[in-house]
C-alpha cells in the first residue's frame, strides 16, 4: 500500500538578510515582494498540490500563528499550525512537528518545504516530490532534492551526488557529501566536474525512520523531548513545551542530521528555483530593467547598473552607481554594495537599545 505524503511547511525564519524589509512583526516570508501573494502563501498552495488528501502543517513561532493565518486563507485550521515558544533552530522544529504529526498519523512519508523559496513549475515540482517520496521509501533515508546547477552559484549549498540507484522507473542518487558555500573558483569546479547539485532545502522521509535518525544523532534532543509524549494534547502543553524548549540549543536540521546520516540520497531536478535568501535574489519575484536594475516603489535613476532600488513610501532618486542595494522602508534607509548582502545580518544583529524599534 502506498504511503500517504504529508507536507510539513518552516516557516518560523527571521529573514534577517532581507532587513528592513523583513522585520520581527513581519518577516520575508511574510511579504509579498513584486505583488500578489506571500512567499508562505505560494507555497502553502504548492503543498496543497503534493499532498492533497492531508492539508499541509506549518511549523512556525508562537507570535507568528496570527501572520500564517491570515496569509493561508480561510481552509486552513489553527491544528494545521505548529508553533514553537522560542526559536531553536530547525532541528528542534522539525522533530517537535514531526512527534504532532505523529498524533494524527501512524506513518507517512513527510516533505519539508521552506516557506520562502520560489519555484517557478509547479507540474515538475509535484514530479520530483514524487520521485523523492518513492526514493525517501526505498532507501530508508532522508532525501534532499538536488537543483541542476544553471551556473557559477556561490550562495548555495551543493550536495556531490554518488552513485545512481534505479527503482520502478525512477532513481536517485546516494549522496556523497554536503558543501557549504563556496567561493567563485571552486563553485566554477563544481559546475564543470557536473557532479554536484544545489542544495534546495527540501527534504522528504519517512515519519518512522526519522524518530530513528534523531535518537541516533541527536539522542539528548531526543530525550529532552520525552515529557511531551504526555503532554500533548493536555492543558499543560504549552508549559512543558516551553521549559523543554528553554534548554534545548540550536542545531539546524543539516548539522545535525542530514550532514551525519550514512544514508542520504538525492533526487536530482531542474524546476525554476530560488531560495530567495538575500536581495541578490530578488531577480526570482521582480524583472530587472534594461540596465540590470531591480526596482519597486516609486524610483528615480540615471547611470545606474545592475543594482537592487526598493522605496516603501518616498521618492528615492539615485544616480551614477553600481551594483548596490538601496532599500527604504518604515523609518529605515539601507545602503550596501551587492557583494555585501550577507552581511546585513550582522547589522541587524547588532541593533541594540532604542535601535530594537527598527527590527
Amino acid at each position: 500500500m502506498e504511503k500517504k505524503l504529508i507536507s510539513l511547511i518552516m516557516a518560523g525564519g527571521k529573514g534577517a538578510r532581507f532587513w528592513p524589509l523583513s522585520r520581527e512583526n513581519c518577516p520575508k516570508q511574510f511579504l509579498n515582494i513584486g505583488g500578489g501573494d506571500s512567499l508562505l502563501a505560494r507555497t502553502y498552495r504548492r503543498a496543497l498540490l503534493v499532498s492533497k488528501n492531508i492539508p499541509p502543517y506549518i511549523a512556525a513561532a508562537d507570535d507568528q500563528l496570527p501572520l500564517v493565518l491570515c496569509h493561508c486563507g480561510a481552509e486552513i485550521e489553527r491544528e494545521q499550525v505548529i508553533t514553537e515558544p522560542l526559536p531553536r533552530n530547525t532541528a528542534a522544529a522539525i522533530y517537535w512537528s514531526c512527534l504532532k504529526i505523529s498524533q494524527d498519523h501512524d506513518d507517512g512519508i513527510v516533505a519539508v518545504f521552506p516557506a520562502d523559496h520560489q519555484i517557478g513549475d509547479d507540474n515538475l515540482f509535484i514530479e520530483t516530490i514524487q520521485r523523492a517520496a518513492a526514493a525517501a521509501e526505498h532507501s530508508g533515508g532522508i532525501v534532499v532534492i538536488g537543483i541542476r546547477p544553471k551556473y557559477i552559484a556561490t550562495g548555495y549549498g551543493y550536495v556531490e551526488r554518488g552513485r545512481k540507484v534505479e527503482i520502478d522507473g525512477c532513481s536517485y542518487y546516494k549522496v556523497r557529501r554536503f558543501v557549504e558555500k563556496p567561493h567563485r573558483e571552486k563553485a566554477r569546479r563544481y559546475l564543470k566536474k557536473g557532479t554536484y547539485n544545489w542544495n534546495s532545502g527540501i527534504f522528504v522521509f519517512t515519519l518512522k525512520n526519522i524518530f530513528h535518525f534523531y535518537q541516533e544523532h541527536l539522542p539528548e534532543m531526543v530525550a529532552a523531548f520525552t515529557p511531551m509524549k504526555d503532554a500533548i494534547g493536555t492543558e499543560s502543553e504549552k508549559d512543558v513545551l516551553y521549559r523543554i524548549f528553554s534548554e534545548l540549543p540550536s542545531v539546524s536540521f543539516d548539522v545535525g542530521i542530514l550532514e551525519k546520516s550514512k544514508n542520504t540520497a538525492m533526487v536530482e531536478t531542474h524546476f525554476p528555483w530560488d531560495d530567495v535568501g538575500s536581495y541578490n535574489s530578488l531577480g526570482a519575484l521582480l524583472d530587472d530593467d534594461e540596465n540590470g536594475n531591480i526596482k519597486s516603489g516609486n524610483i528615480i535613476t540615471k547611470d545606474m547598473k545592475n543594482s537592487v532600488i526598493i522605496a516603501d513610501n518616498r521618492l528615492v532618486a539615485v544616480m551614477g552607481l553600481r551594483d548596490v542595494v538601496i532599500v527604504e522602508d518604515h523609518g529605515v534607509l539601507l545602503v550596501c554594495p551587492r557583494k555585501r548582502v550577507e552581511e546585513i545580518k550582522e547589522i541587524v544583529a547588532s541593533l541594540e537599545g532604542d535601535n530594537l524599534n527598527y527590527l
